[in-house]
């Protein structure tokens, strides 16, 4: 139960910061800290995810492949920034 929690919890930290970072890239430097920080959670959500039991009645699975999308929008987000 309090492993399911805390995938969950990171999941959804890591889904906000995609969001929360994509509707403010136009606004972030140069370096896109926000970006950034957002692939940060994502990565970290993905190693949680990868980590856990398999059994979830493939629910997991398919957790990580979203992650894994929400991984590679944020880098075409950040490549197209930076070639714009």
């Amino acid at each position: 139960m309090f492993k399911s929690t805390i995938r969950t919890s990171l999941v959804a930290a890591g889904c906000a910061a995609l969001l929360g970072g994509a509707f403010l890239a136009g606004q972030a430097s140069a370096d896109q800290p926000r970006m950034q920080r957002a692939l940060d959670y994502l990565q970290s959500a993905y190693r949680e995810l990868e980590r856990a039991e398999p059994d979830k009645g493939g629910h997991r699975a398919k957790a990580m492949t979203r992650v894994r999308q929400a991984m590679d929008e944020v880098r075409a987000g950040i490549r197209y920034d930076q070639r714009n």
